[in-house]
């Protein structure tokens, strides 16, 4: 690249820097029961593992179905009302049954799917939570034995406490999911959760609020990422793509209360150059994230 290009470059990644970054809750939900039952008994359970109300509509939560393997949504469903801490959001098909559509706090005859479609819950644009695979067509149904997506009623263990934020990877609802008959959803509307709730006693965020940087940016070649965390703790820390893609995994463990510094060499999971353009560094600590634009310009 010429050094003209380059400063031309430059700017325009300063440009999109300086753009304003889609509005992402800080604390997030996670779908707690998935039931692909018979004919349009069709139904999710949202879960709030954190210590404040969530607002649905304010922080723009949507469902989202992409059928039998396609990259491109069905109607989104906007949800709308108040999920209060450590409870649950029940959403049906508006023709389910009597005894369903009695649990639901919303419906809608988009909540539509089938074994092989996948299932996304977003916030402003980011996806929180998945099941399935986003592009991928698994035949009939994600899973194995008795524990599939497909005529089955599926509710994630009381262990797990954040969401699958990566839609486009492998899924198997083997290792976070139990499966139920195929209409039993005598547990809908109730979620037993061995999380502390963040935001309150015993939980909360230990990466200090606003802390996440990175240097230099826009970067040629390495960029640092610097945090504080005020008590230690199991962090996990990725570069992902505009599509919410992971591009490299740089930490995942637990580490001590202070001033901490991450050095991303530019390369993706397998050791290839990552492409020029605009990605985020996103560090998890439970069901908190911060994030970060950084533009690669070489």
């Amino acid at each position: 690249m010429s050094a003209s290009s380059h400063r031309i470059a430059l700017a325009f990644a300063a440009l999109i820097l300086a753009a304003p970054v889609p509005a992402l809750a800080t604390h997030v939900l996670l779908i707690s029961e998935y039931l692909e039952g018979t004919s349009t008994n069709k139904a999710l359970e949202l879960f709030n593992p954190t210590g404040l109300g969530i607002n649905l509509a304010s922080e723009a939560y949507q469902n989202l179905i992409y059928p039998n393997g396609s990259l491109t949504p069905s109607s989104p469903i906007d949800l709308t009302g108040v999920i209060q801490a450590g409870d649950t959001f029940v959403i049906t098909n508006a023709l389910a049954t009597a005894q369903l559509l009695s649990l639901a706090d919303q419906t809608s005859g988009s909540l539509s799917f089938n074994g092989d479609d996948a299932v996304l819950l977003a916030s402003a644009g980011a996806a929180v939570d998945v099941i399935g695979q986003i592009g991928f067509d698994p035949g009939t149904a994600w899973g194995s034995g008795s524990t599939t997506t497909l005529d089955h009623d599926l509710r994630r263990r009381a262990e797990i406490c954040e969401g699958d934020q990566s839609g486009m990877d492998a899924f198997d609802p083997v290792g976070e999911w139990t499966a139920f008959g195929v209409d039993d959803f005598s547990n809908l509307s109730s979620h037993s959760s061995n999380c502390s709730l963040l935001g309150v006693p015993g939980g909360g965020s230990m990466v200090r609020s606003g802390t996440l940087r990175a240097r230099p940016n826009p970067a040629r070649v390495d960029v640092e990422f610097a945090f504080d965390l005020s008590a230690p703790g199991p962090l996990r820390l990725v570069v992902v793509d505009l599509a919410g893609r992971q591009v490299r995994k740089l930490m995942t463990g637990t580490l001590a209360a202070g001033s901490h510094r991450v050095v991303w060499d530019g390369r993706d999971d397998a050791g290839r150059r990552a492409p020029d353009g605009v990605c985020f560094a996103r560090l998890r600590q439970g069901a908190n994230e911060q994030r970060v634009r950084v533009a690669i310009v070489r």
